[in-house]
């Protein structure tokens, strides 16, 4: 019968086994980590009422390097409404479009933290994956569905599950 017992270790709790068999489990911290936004404001940690300037989300659409078109598809505009965002860096997304932003970047220091390199985590984001119905992350980035799955696959890696 196992037992919850105090962990020897900082940051975890134990379980105990019996005979004297014990394992240290670590408690996961349940914060947000950003990737390309970790230096923004503290106002970022409220997704539900942030806004995101165009040139702030530079080096997370660089990361991506889509095309035109596939941006459009991702912000919900048309190509010609995107190209113009590209030559007016101080046009401040909505809402919505910053929480979309601030949440692949969470996928993205995920992914980070677990494949040890962004050039790793771009290789996973282009590979087909079984789990997500043979379809590229990248494919699916494109629509809220698909970036929760997105995020649900790289949290069963995360937890040692074979994707």
């Amino acid at each position: 019968m196992a037992a919850i017992a105090k962990s020897k270790k900082k940051g975890s709790f134990g379980i105990e086994f019996g005979e004297g068999r014990e394992v240290d489990v670590p408690i996961e911290d349940k914060r947000i980590v950003y990737f390309f936004f970790k230096n923004a404001d503290n106002a970022l940690n409220n997704a539900e009422t942030a806004t995101i300037i165009f040139s702030e989300a530079r080096p997370l659409l660089d990361f991506f390097n889509m095309p035109v078109a596939d941006y459009a598809e991702l912000f919900e505009v048309n190509k010609s409404t995107f190209s113009r965002w590209q030559q007016k860096p101080s046009k401040e997304l909505n809402k919505f479009q910053s929480k979309l932003l601030l949440d692949l970047d969470a996928i993205i220091a995920k992914g980070v933290k677990l494949f040890g390199s962004k050039e790793r985590v771009l290789e996973w984001f282009r590979t087909k994956n079984n789990a997500l119905g043979n379809k590229t992350p990248m494919e699916l980035i494109k629509d809220p569905k698909g970036v929760e799955m997105v995020r649900s696959a790289l949290d069963a890696l995360s937890w040692g599950n074979v994707m």
